[in-house]
């Protein structure tokens, strides 16, 4: 994963105690896009952030306190990217552009293991993916695209096409068969081919 992290400065400066939540945050996104999720350590995370040890403890009051909070701000930006994607492709543009944008969110949202059940407002956010994209799909049979399909069982088609997309996209498993520039003719493509 490292390739992912080639223009990234590994030291995030804290301006002043108000901002040192958000600075370890940011510096959880840089060991993120370095080691993966699931091989997050508070104290890489601290001394990224340029802080105590102490510190992501402070905040955040363990390694999955952290997490949840790093989950929380992922699923509410995946929330307006998908609210401003195209409803022609069932969004699925969208939801590929917000992991290519957002990698290490995407990771710790859907390959971290966390019980977001645990978390306030974590399994609404979560719960609110496969609904946005239910909603996609309602709209597009609205628009006569297989109009007497049961709605939730093509949501979960076109959650895991997407979602397997945008995990080889990010995962660079598709740099020597799809250009960058192509991408959303892909999807597109795809989409198209799906049974009417």
């Amino acid at each position: 994963m490292s390739d992912k992290c080639d223009n990234v400065k590994y030291h995030v400066t804290v301006t002043d105690k108000t901002d040192s939540r958000t600075a370890l945050l940011r510096a959880m996104e840089l060991v993120v896009l370095e080691k993966g999720s699931r091989n997050l350590s508070l104290r890489e995370v601290a001394r990224t952030a340029g802080m105590s040890h102490a510190a992501p403890g402070h905040h955040f009051g363990d390694k999955e306190g952290m997490i949840a909070a790093f989950a929380r701000e992922g699923f509410a930006r995946f929330a307006e990217t998908m609210a401003a994607g195209d409803p022609d492709n069932m969004r699925g543009s969208a939801y590929i552009r917000f992991a290519r944008e957002n990698p290490a969110h995407f990771d710790v949202m859907f390959r971290s293991g966390l019980d977001t059940s645990k978390y306030s407002g974590l399994a609404e956010g979560a719960h609110g993916t496969f609904g946005a994209l239910v909603q996609s799909v309602a709209e597009a049979q609205a628009a006569g695209i297989q109009p007497d399909a049961p709605t939730e069982i093509l949501a979960l088609r076109a959650w895991s096409l997407v979602h397997g997309l945008a995990s080889l996209i990010i995962d660079r498993q598709l740099d020597d068969v799809v250009d960058e520039d192509e991408i959303d003719e892909v999807i597109q493509a795809i989409l198209d081919s799906r049974p009417r």
